[in-house]
C-alpha cells in the first residue's frame, strides 16, 4: 500500500490526538483512584480496629507504691516527702529488654530517692541543722515519681511517668514514657506511630507558635525541632527526648520543664492522616487515661506539689 506525504502527515496527527486522549483519560483515572485511596485511607483511620483479629493477651499489672514523709524537729518547718508509684508487669508476651529497661529506670529512681532520704535524716540530726535560724519551709523537699497507664489493651501498653521535685518552693517536672507492642513483643518508637516526620514536626511547631508555653527558655523554634527530631529518631537518652503516649484521644506529647521552661502537653488525634492506622483504638475495649483522671477529676496537678 502506498501512502503519499499528505496521508502520512494526516496519520501522524491522528496518532498524536489518540495519544493525547489516552494520556488525558489515564491521568483522570489516576487522580480518581488517588482520591479514592485518600478517602479509603481516611475512612480506615477514623475507624477503630477489630480486637478479635489480635491474639489474646494476658499481662499481670501490680501497683507498687512507696511513701516517705518525715518532718524535722520543731520549731522549724522542714520536711521531706517522697512518693514512688509505678507498676510491675508480668506476662509471656513481655520481652526481657522491655522489662529490663523498666527495672533499670525505676531502680535508679529508688536508689536516688533513698540517698535523699538518708541525707535528710542525717541533716536534721546534725549540729548544722540545730544552729540554723528558724526559717519556715526553706528546707522542704518533695520528690514524686508516678506512673500512669494511658493505654493497656491487646495491642499495646502505653504509660507516662511524671517526675516532680520541689526545693523550698522551686518546682521542676519531667516525663518518661513506655510504649510496647504486645503483638510484636517489642518497644515501639515514635517513628512507628507517625507516618511523616516533616508533617509531624510542622504540626507540633505550629501548635507551639499558636499556643506558646507560659515559660520559654528559648523563642527559637529550631530548638523545638531539635527536640522533636531526637524524639522521633531516638537519638539521645530519654532525658533529652519528648515523652509520648498513645492514649484514648490519640498521640500525646509531653514536654518537661527542663526542655521548654514549663510543662506542655499536646495531643494529635487518631483521625490525623499522619497517625499509623495500625495503632488506632481497638473496638470492644474500654479506655481511660489515668493521668487525665488523676490531674483533673481529683483536682491534683504537679504544680500542687510546689505549694
Amino acid at each position: 500500500m502506498i501512502i503519499n506525504s499528505k496521508g502520512i502527515n494526516r496519520l501522524k496527527r491522528i496518532i498524536a490526538v489518540i495519544i493525547t486522549l489516552c494520556i488525558f483519560v489515564f491521568n483522570g483515572c489516576s487522580q480518581l483512584n488517588h482520591g479514592r485511596e485518600l478517602q479509603d485511607k481516611n475512612e480506615v483511620q477514623t475507624e477503630r480496629q477489630d480486637s478479635s483479629k489480635l491474639d489474646e493477651i494476658s499481662v499481670d499489672v501490680k501497683n507498687n507504691t512507696y511513701t516517705y514523709d518525715e518532718c524535722g524537729p520543731e520549731p522549724r518547718s522542714t520536711t521531706m516527702y517522697i512518693l514512688i508509684d509505678y507498676y510491675e508487669l508480668e506476662g509471656a508476651c513481655l520481652s526481657s529488654p522491655f522489662l529490663e529497661d523498666r527495672e533499670d529506670f525505676f531502680s535508679t529512681i529508688n536508689e536516688d530517692y533513698d540517698k535523699r532520704k538518708v541525707q535528710f535524716e542525717e541533716y536534721i540530726k546534725s549540729d548544722l541543722y540545730k544552729e540554723k535560724d528558724v526559717v519556715e519551709g526553706m528546707n522542704s523537699e518533695k520528690h514524686i515519681c508516678k506512673e500512669y497507664i494511658e493505654r493497656n489493651d491487646k495491642l499495646l501498653y502505653s504509660s507516662i511517668v511524671s517526675i516532680s521535685e520541689t526545693y523550698g518552693g522551686n518546682w521542676m517536672g519531667g516525663y518518661r514514657s513506655f510504649n510496647y507492642d504486645f503483638q510484636k513483643q517489642e518497644n515501639i518508637d515514635l517513628s512507628d506511630v507517625v507516618i511523616d516526620y516533616t508533617v509531624f514536626k510542622k504540626t507540633v511547631i505550629e501548635e507551639l507558635n499558636s499556643n506558646p508555653p507560659e515559660i520559654q527558655y528559648v523563642e527559637d523554634y529550631s530548638y523545638y525541632e531539635y527536640l522533636l527530631y531526637n524524639a522521633y529518631y531516638g537519638q539521645d537518652d530519654y532525658e533529652e527526648q519528648v515523652a509520648w503516649t498513645l492514649d484514648k484521644n490519640g498521640l500525646t506529647l509531653y514536654f518537661g520543664t527542663s526542655q521548654i521552661g514549663c510543662e506542655y502537653i499536646y495531643t494529635i488525634p487518631y483521625t490525623s492522616e499522619n497517625i499509623n492506622p495500625y495503632y488506632m483504638l481497638l473496638s470492644d475495649e474500654e479506655y481511660d487515661s489515668e493521668f487525665y483522671f488523676d490531674n483533673n477529676n481529683i483536682s491534683r496537678s504537679p504544680m500542687d506539689f510546689a505549694n
